[in-house]
């Protein structure tokens, strides 16, 4: 997609953070900035009373 082309490592990490979110993942949340220009993604998965951490 041309538009994600456009977007900076941030503003990119920013869109996926609500797209996670809105997937119903838990807990959803950047760790701080890093010097690669991007940031880490944290969130948290529950399945069948069950929590399951996942970092991107």
């Amino acid at each position: 997609m041309a538009v994600l082309n456009d977007f900076s490592g941030f503003e990119f990490e920013d869109l996926m953070e609500d797209v996670f979110r809105n997937l119903g993942y838990e807990n959803v949340q950047q760790v701080a900035k890093t010097a690669d220009g991007g940031r880490d993604i944290l969130m948290e998965e529950i399945v069948d009373s069950r929590s399951d951490c996942c970092r991107v």
